[in-house]
């Protein structure tokens, strides 16, 4: 591999949205042992608690205190899945390369994990359906964004799941580990329109 090669990192992403329009979607139960909190304090969310510790402690509390709302599935003390929305700002894809603004009437979900002895239990699509279901509720969101790899099967099932769309396809091209580059959005097939707004 020669260097520049190394140098240059290529992430393909799809961007999926869930227009408001449709109404709130039906948000499933949990299963047993499990209570969603959102939005949940980051009071509440100590290192300890988390898979990734304090690292991944640091960075929830930085994202709250930039404003925004974080959603966390609890059991047994610990945190199983954590996802938070984003209403302003800039919205990152993976990498933390800038994607695009993020509307004053829209919202990116963004930072979704699933802590690894949690995986198969629909956590993923329960808290989406959540978040969805609050901003709705909240009557000032036209539509939620959010973006995925496109090699990630089980976050792209996820996220059809609670209801999102595909709407385009994007490639990011990012120098020096991720800290520059851009990403490139195309429409997809099946919504044209709705993709022709980002691109």
């Amino acid at each position: 591999m020669s260097r520049i090669a190394r140098l240059v990192m290529l992430r393909h992403q799809y961007l999926f949205e869930y227009r408001m329009e449709r109404g709130a979607p039906a948000v499933d139960p949990l299963p047993a042992g499990y209570h969603l909190a959102l939005p949940a304090a980051i009071a509440d969310v100590g290192a300890a608690q988390l898979e990734g510790g304090e690292v991944e402690a640091a960075m929830l509390r930085a994202r709250c205190a930039a404003g925004d709302v974080l959603g966390v599935i609890w059991h047994g003390g610990r945190v199983a899945h954590r996802s938070l929305v984003q209403r302003a700002g800039v919205a990152p894809v993976e990498g933390q390369l800038h994607a695009f603004p993020v509307a004053s009437d829209e919202a990116y979900i963004r930072n979704c994990e699933t802590a690894r002895d949690h995986y198969g239990r629909g956590l993923y699509p329960t808290m989406l359906r959540s978040m969805l279901a609050m901003l709705h509720r909240g009557g000032d969101c036209r539509r939620a964004l959010i973006a995925c790899r496109t090699d990630n099967v089980a976050s792209i099932r996820g996220i059809e799941k609670a209801g999102f769309v595909r709407v385009a396809r994007g490639v990011t091209v990012g120098v020096m580990g991720g800290r520059l580059g851009a990403t490139r959005w195309r429409p997809t097939t099946s919504h044209p329109t709705a993709a022709g707004e980002r691109a």
